[in-house]
């Protein structure tokens, strides 16, 4: 079954009269700032720091799928290694989801990531097929997160994908690493998030500029627009 792929929307980012009001002190919600434009790029992307010691990593926004992916060296088998302007994630042993884990039913429940015939007992593969005819076969781990206002680095779900396949939206040129998903599967970035108590609501927003950049915010929607509101008038 294809999943559906984040289609870019046009938009402006709108100035808010100066109120930097202070950001909450809970953790109950988290802006990042997108890089990208509608044109020509037809894309924007979120930097994401994974790993210890971090490492940037470009992830295309998508709202639309589950499951959050970077290229990887696992070895891989057809990545866009000499496109991409960073480097490949390396595995390590022990961060492979097994697939025996509650997140290997969660990854394949929602019948998005093939049907599991063909997976391994010691670790939890995929594979994912997207509307615009892209894939990514790879197999699930875990690794730590650096994210804004909070003082730990989580570990979180994600995709090690070694097999890419070229669709419509991730041409060969692609500036991007992987994936951002930002749906409401239990694997997802932003259910991952709330369900480790740092955000307290599944809420998903983006504020985009029309000359490029903007913003994504994720949790509680007070909490965001005071957040966005101190953002914007940092620019």
């Amino acid at each position: 079954m294809a999943a559906a792929r984040w289609a870019p929307i046009a938009g402006f980012l709108i100035v808010l009269p100066a109120l930097l009001l202070p950001p909450p002190a809970s953790s109950a919600a988290m802006v990042f700032p997108l890089h990208g434009n509608v044109y020509p790029s037809g894309r924007f992307f979120v930097t994401m720091n994974i790993g210890v010691p971090e490492k940037p990593y470009f992830l295309d926004i998508d709202t639309g799928s589950d499951l959050t992916w970077v290229e990887c060296d696992a070895p891989c088998q057809s990545c866009h290694q000499a496109c991409v302007p960073n480097h490949l994630y390396e595995p390590k042993g022990q961060n492979m989801v097994r697939a025996d884990d509650p997140l290997y039913v969660a990854l394949h429940e929602d019948g998005r990531s093939g049907d599991g015939n063909h997976m391994s007992p010691t670790q939890c593969d995929y594979e994912i097929k997207y509307a615009d005819g892209a894939s990514t076969i790879g197999a699930l781990i875990v690794d730590q997160f650096s994210l804004p206002r909070i003082a730990t680095r989580p570990n979180l779900p994600f995709g090690c994908g070694y097999n890419q396949g070229i669709g419509e939206n991730f041409q060969q040129t692609s500036p991007v690493n992987g994936i951002l998903g930002l749906d409401r599967g239990k694997v997802s970035f932003v259910s991952q998030l709330k369900m480790l108590g740092i955000i307290t609501k599944h809420v998903v927003g983006h504020c985009l500029s029309s000359g490029g950049g903007g913003l994504l915010f994720v949790g509680d929607g007070d909490g965001n627009l005071v957040l966005l509101h101190a953002s914007l008038g940092s620019l």
